[in-house]
């Protein structure tokens, strides 16, 4: 795959883990000031569907590329963020209360999150090494 294409299967890649947590935080926007529990569902389930994203794509591809011999960096914020949504799922913490927690890391929102997370993998998927033909 050349270099062009590599590049835009990663936006692509990135963009596509970012939608499934996306949808759920759009559903919370929309009936947030006249269904604030349904709100807070979705955002808990877009919080989880952020997470395991983020489980099965980006660190699924960070143990790969660490055992080919790759150094791989992460980022401790992003890590810890996504510790905070995984505990909304887990029952310890409201939704609220994980957005409070993210943004004493930095990030805005649980969208912003995702994005980032969106981002990495966008850029783990351009570091992997190319497959030996033949």
């Amino acid at each position: 795959m050349d270099r062009g294409k590599r590049r835009i299967a990663g936006e692509k890649i990135g963009a596509d883990s970012q939608q499934e947590g996306n949808e759920w935080y759009e559903k919370a926007h929309q009936v947030e000031s006249t269904h604030p529990d349904e709100a807070e569902g979705y955002r808990a389930e877009g919080m989880r569907q952020t997470s395991k994203q983020y489980d099965n794509q980006v660190k699924a591809r960070v143990e790969a590329l660490r055992a080919q011999g790759v150094e791989v960096k992460t980022n401790p914020n992003l890590e810890c963020a996504m510790g905070e949504m995984k505990k909304v799922e887990r029952g310890e913490q409201s939704p609220v209360q994980a957005e409070a927690n993210i943004k004493k890391l930095g990030f805005d929102s649980p969208e912003q999150v995702g994005y980032e997370s969106g981002k990495y993998l966008e850029s783990l998927q351009k570091l992997r090494p190319k497959i030996p033909k033949g």
